[in-house]
Order: C-alpha cells, then sequence, then structure tokens
C-alpha cells in the first residue's frame, strides 16, 4: 500500500514530543495505553487524552491491563506497579527482585510474569523462570522453569493452558495452575518477539528478530509453514497480533504488515517515512489497530489509530 492508503484509513494520530514510544496495547473497545520511558498515557478512540502517569523514579519496562480495571506497570529498579484505569491512580506497589519483561494477568488477583535477566547471587544460575503472583498477598506462589533466556511474551490459550515466547527461540505451552509443561516448539534461532494463537487456539503464529513468521500446529508440535520470503520484513520483527484469521507485524522498518493465516501470505502493508521503526502494534476493538511509530530524529514519535476496514 502507498502512503495514501495509510492517509485513507487513519483515525487519529498522537505525537509524543521529547519522549521514545515503546508500546500500546489495547483497554476494551476504544481505549488505548501508550507506554513511553517514564510515563504512561490512557487514550480513548473518541475522546483523545483521559490521563498521564508520570513514573519518576524509574523506567517503565512492561505493562499490562488487568481485569480491564487496571494497569500492571513493571519497573526497571524492580517493583510492580497497579494504577486504576479510571483515574490513573497509583497504588502502592509491590516489591521484587525481577525485572518484568511481560506480564499476563490470569484472574482477579492473579498475574504471571516473564522476567528478564536475572542471577542469584555473583555465581549463582541465571533464573528465567515465569513466577506467579498472588496480588492480595504481594508475593510470588509458583514458577515455571524451562527457559534458558529472558522471557518476551505472555499469552493465554484456554484456561489454564498460557504460551510463552523467549529469546532462547523457543514457545513454551504451560498448565500454570500445576506448574507443568506440556509442548515446546523450537521455533526460531533467534529471539522470538510476537506469539498469537487462531483457529480455535489449535494454531499459532510466532515471529522473530531473524525477521521470519511462522505458522504451528499446538498440539502435534509440527511446523504448518512459513510466510513467503518475497513479502516478508527485511529487519527484525517487534510485535505480533492475531485476530481471526488476520496478523497483523510491526518490525525496526517503517512498514506496518497485515497478512492472512489461510493462504500464509501478505495481504496488504503500509508504508510510514524513511527510517521509521514499528515497536509495538496490536488490535483495539472490533475494527481498529493501534501502532506505535518511532520516528527519525528531530520528528517527533508518534501513535496512531486506524480503521482496518480502509486497508483493503
Amino acid at each position: 500500500m502507498s502512503v495514501g492508503s495509510l492517509q485513507r484509513a487513519l483515525v487519529a494520530e498522537y505525537e509524543q514530543p521529547q519522549s521514545e514510544i515503546q508500546q500500546v496495547c489495547a483497554v476494551g473497545e476504544e481505549g488505548a495505553l501508550v507506554r513511553l520511558a517514564e510515563e504512561v498515557k490512557l487514550y480513548s478512540v473518541t475522546e483523545g487524552l483521559k490521563w498521564s502517569v508520570p513514573i519518576v523514579k524509574d523506567s517503565v519496562l512492561s505493562m499490562a491491563i488487568h481485569d480491564q480495571k487496571q494497569l500492571v506497570v513493571g519497573r526497571t529498579a524492580g517493583s510492580i506497579g497497579l494504577c486504576s484505569l479510571e483515574s490513573g491512580q497509583v497504588e502502592t506497589p509491590i516489591g521484587h527482585r525481577y525485572q518484568m519483561q511481560c506480564f499476563l494477568p490470569i484472574g482477579q488477583k492473579q498475574l504471571l510474569s516473564g522476567p528478564g535477566a536475572r542471577r542469584e547471587g555473583q555465581f549463582g544460575k541465571w533464573d528465567y523462570s515465569i513466577k506467579a503472583w498472588n496480588l492480595s498477598r504481594k508475593a510470588v506462589y509458583s514458577s515455571l522453569e524451562g527457559h534458558t533466556a529472558q522471557v518476551n511474551k505472555l499469552v493465554c490459550l484456554d484456561h489454564p493452558r498460557i504460551a510463552s515466547s523467549s529469546v532462547d527461540g523457543t514457545v513454551r505451552i504451560w498448565n500454570h495452575l500445576e506448574s507443568s509443561q506440556l509442548h515446546s516448539l523450537q521455533a526460531h534461532l533467534a529471539s522470538i518477539t510476537g506469539i498469537g494463537f487462531f483457529n480455535g487456539n489449535r494454531q499459532l503464529a510466532t515471529a522473530s528478530t531473524d525477521q521470519s513468521m511462522l505458522l504451528w500446529d499446538v498440539e502435534r508440535d509440527a511446523r504448518l509453514g512459513a510466510f513467503k520470503a518475497e513479502s516478508a520484513h527485511t529487519a527484525p520483527i517487534n510485535d505480533l497480533a492475531v485476530k481471526e484469521h488476520r496478523i497483523l507485524t510491526g518490525a525496526d522498518e517503517p512498514t506496518l504488515k497485515l497478512w492472512d493465516s489461510r493462504t500464509v501470505s501478505q495481504i496488504t502493508k503500509l508504508e510510514f517515512e524513511a527510517g521509521a521503526q514499528i515497536p509495538s502494534a496490536q488490535y483495539l476493538g472490533a475494527h481498529h489497530i493501534l501502532a506505535a511509530i518511532q520516528a527519525p530524529s528531530p520528528a517527533p514519535d508518534r501513535f496512531v489509530i486506524l480503521d482496518d476496514r480502509r486497508l483493503t
């Protein structure tokens, strides 16, 4: 697609001057959370900016939505912050020893976290286990062990099954209630940065910094196919989102791509200005797409809301 087609699909655009945009996250049908280095903002598709929460003591490393009522924020210095989505008011943080790369809320009072690198003492082993938290008690109650490097993504299949992807190139399926591993896929030779399920959670799409995107049969631990090389990204892929048979990807290049899992091919692409990168892209509600755009200097970073009905 051309830049002109991008303008046709554009619903709203919000610049973020003097701050690097790192992640976008959908909230219900109309809300969009934007994670900056030291700030989190909530926007409405129809109303614009609703609130902004500065994180002044240490940088925001990750975020997720809990029960459509709370924002969960992971900080680099080691704490979980809980923030009301209605008011933006930050509750008392939960202290811990782990830098959290990703979150997955699994109930009203439970949360899974994927850690960054953490070593037990100066000469101890590296700990890459996924932690299960009781938010009421503010404590870890179990761990999922198996990954050999940092965990990047956590997604829910169906209770109690969850999936994780890692820098170690694997996707692992878990029963988080039993703390047991059900499946392991050696999906890529490089870090896996995006995972998404479709076809009744029986099939899986994975994206990687190796620039490839693959399809898998979860139950058979088998690869179904790879997206065509002639339409693949030419830079590391940063994010992946799935909606029915459509797959959305953003990468370290100025293109946002839309794929069809049924034909294992590209549907269309949106082109941004030369030098731009897309660190995060997600579906919002029935027909909207969120995308974070890191613009080349001196232009400000921004995020856009697109109408996917105008893409094709």
